[in-house]
């Protein structure tokens, strides 16, 4: 995941974007689960906390149902 977000950050400074990313918190402090797009304010789950559970049971936990 570290790894996407070096190549998507080189990617947009080597485009001449002027979009940053921010790792913030979620549940707890210090885990830095969300990432934070500066210029939209779209925050994304790092997918490692959703990887492999189904659809229903993701889409439960944000009251989104299933």
């Amino acid at each position: 995941m570290k790894r996407f977000l070096l190549v998507l950050i080189l990617s947009a400074v080597s485009s001449g974007a002027s979009a940053g990313l921010l790792s913030m918190d979620w549940q707890t402090a210090g885990d830095n689960l969300l990432t934070q797009d500066t210029v939209s304010g779209l925050q994304w789950l790092d997918l490692t906390e959703t990887y492999g559970s189904p659809f229903g049971t993701v889409s439960a936990e944000f009251g989104a149902g299933g």
